[in-house]
């Protein structure tokens, strides 16, 4: 007899954060990202990273399959090139590319993609509270913060790949979930591996949640040591074959290395109350470390809501030391990835303290650069920690007034946030994409790469437009932004394009694209090569051999 109305809250605990999901993603961004065909989007924008993501897709999905599944050399002309290095959430890409004969010309899945971010986003938050209250209203309020955290907002227009934060709650969710019952063995393994095949930020986040599921095991689960043990290095082979195997990327490899030191983006310990840019109430003055990759404010009603728990924790000290001690493996490694996260350059808004030099450390994890975006475990702890207490240690009346206040704080602070993050929402706009001049079409089918003559101190010149111009006439091309890349390789490649043009001695297989500031100055008398200026590039057709 009691069971049924626990079963129609748990039903509607679930429905309420699966509708604050599908709200949330279509009062912040717009339901015509999700046409499949609509492209016109992900090109508004002085940000680069949604055209990466796109054309790296792009790219992909018209190459022919290979080994390693995620190799993608025609995006940038490099052999260890691999879909990850574009964003390009290497998951869809791989699944999507099996259907790539039915799927049209222009095709994106980055608009479905947000909305699921949106979704499970607020659907995991709800789990989460869940197991430790079944009160609707607090995990109602669980979902709507989860979906309004400004740190969570800002990658959504940007970092398509990086908006996956539900896979750290997710994470979290198997951590409180593992206390209260065994998890099958392929849990943590499958969310290892769909978090690694999605963006590696993400992945670094919840194998250290997955690895504070193993210390919890050993500390408070004796019987199941053994298991774990199991569980770790299972997870740990698999892995590195997913990384051979399907993205190529291996450990001894230049292909994931930066040439941006670890420490160029900490985590500045007031970036947390620093709105920046963020359409606000606060105006703090903004910090030199407060740049995009290190934002990380997380609301005004998120602020009161930790606030108010910080007094209520300092209240009542004892239980609530108990309280993080029984989570101490979580904590530990959350508190870890802080500490990364803030690096050996700690910053307090404009203040910079050195703590150390070590080059060694700054080019070993340099793959890392971004490093601030490490402390998001420990944010979402911290809010979820501060949802625990207000609900431990008030009453029912008191914490709903709590989290009516903050609920109302959250909503004034973001909501005009939409314009903000996604002006697209506002635009009437071409959907099919840039338009690309129809000399190009004329020269398809008669070459296989565009070769783009780089300056030696600007490596991304005719990015992006060679780019898309390649891609639409299904050609290869060195003109590629990626975020990891052999440096090495990619320099190698500029200077035997650039030494062609010199020289005059032409890859007959391909266009050779000069930009008016490539710095070079074409004798016409020098060759007979075909020659076409289009606005500020001059284009070079070799002729071919008889």
């Amino acid at each position: 007899m009691h069971k049924w109305p626990l079963v129609i809250r748990q039903r509607y605990a679930h429905l309420a954060a699966i509708s604050i999901g599908l709200i949330s993603y279509f009062y912040f961004a717009d339901w015509r990202f999700l046409n499949v065909r609509n492209i016109g989007w992900l090109f508004i924008g002085a940000n680069s990273d949604k055209v990466q993501a796109y054309l790296g897709w792009e790219f992909y999905r018209h190459a022919n399959w290979s080994f390693p599944l995620g190799r993608n050399e025609n995006f940038g002309l490099l052999k260890d090139n691999s879909i990850a290095f574009s964003d390009s959430i290497p998951i869809l890409a791989i699944l999507t590319k099996v259907f790539n004969s039915f799927l049209g010309n222009q095709f994106q899945y980055f608009g479905i993609w947000l909305l699921l971010c949106f979704v499970l986003q607020s659907l995991f938050a709800a789990l989460i509270v869940r197991e430790f209250t079944k009160s609707l209203s607090i995990v109602v309020f669980a979902s709507f913060i989860s979906v309004t955290i400004p740190f969570f907002l800002q990658r959504t227009p940007i970092h398509l790949a990086l908006s996956g934060h539900f896979l750290i709650l997710a994470s979290f969710y198997l951590f409180f979930l593992s206390q209260r019952r065994d998890l099958p063995k392929y849990f943590w393994t499958t969310l290892n591996i769909v978090s690694l095949l999605i963006h590696p930020y993400i992945f670094v986040m919840v194998f250290g949640v997955f690895f504070s599921y193993l210390l919890h095991c050993g500390v408070y689960k004796p019987g199941n040591r053994k298991k774990a043990i199991i569980e770790g290095f299972v997870s740990l082979v698999t892995i590195a074959l997913v990384m051979q195997t399907i993205l190529g990327i291996s450990l001894n490899s230049h292909s994931g290395s930066s040439d941006i030191p670890y420490g160029t983006h900490p985590w500045n310990l007031l970036s947390i109350v620093n709105p920046r840019d963020w359409p606000k109430f606060l105006d703090f003055y903004p910090s030199r470390d407060s740049g995009f990759d290190t934002f990380s404010y997380i609301g005004l009603g998120t602020l009161f809501l930790v606030f108010i728990s910080v007094y209520l924790f300092l209240k009542n000290r004892d239980s609530g030391l108990k309280v993080i001690w029984k989570q101490h493996p979580l904590v530990m490694t959350s508190m870890g990835l802080l500490i990364f996260a803030i690096t050996n350059r700690v910053g307090i808004g404009d203040i910079r303290i050195v703590v150390f030099e070590s080059e060694f450390l700054e080019n070993r994890l340099s793959i890392f650069r971004s490093s601030a975006r490490m402390a998001w475990p420990f944010l979402y702890g911290l809010i979820f920690l501060s949802l625990y207490i207000i609900y431990r240690f008030t009453t029912r009346a008191t914490a709903k007034t709590i989290l009516c206040v903050s609920l109302l704080l959250q909503f004034a602070d973001v909501s005009d946030a939409s314009s903000f993050l996604f002006p697209q929402k506002q635009m009437t706009y071409r959907q099919a994409g840039p338009v690309v001049d129809p000399f190009w079409e004329t020269v398809s089918g008669q070459y296989e790469k565009i070769f783009v003559v780089q300056n030696p101190g600007r490596e991304l010149i005719g990015w992006p437009e060679v780019a898309t111009i390649a891609v639409n006439i299904g050609m290869s091309t060195n003109s590629a932004y990626l975020a990891r890349y052999d440096d090495k390789e990619l320099r190698k490649i500029n200077r035997q394009i650039r030494l062609d043009v010199t020289s005059g001695n032409y890859d007959k297989k391909a266009i050779y694209v000069i930009y008016d500031d490539a710095g070079i100055i074409l004798d016409p008398d020098k060759d007979s090569h075909r020659r076409v200026i289009l606005g500020n590039k001059t284009i070079i057709l070799p002729k071919k051999s008889r």
